[in-house]
């Protein structure tokens, strides 16, 4: 999830607020993004899988 209206670009194009745009602000800084493409091996699916839940340890 990316928040659009905090790129440059848009932001100075349209004259944008983080106050107009506050549920998709919240969303952009609490999702992450996970490795995931047709190529990723089985390996690096286990990598991926053992450190969100290491992480997942420290959350709950």
């Amino acid at each position: 999830t990316h928040a659009v209206h905090t790129l440059n670009y848009y932001r100075n194009k349209y004259d944008i607020n983080d106050r107009d745009f506050l549920n998709s602000l919240a969303a952009d800084r609490l999702s992450m993004t996970l490795p995931l493409y047709p190529q990723m091996t089985d390996e690096e699916q286990e990598y991926v899988i053992a450190h969100i839940r290491e992480l997942s340890k420290l959350c709950w």
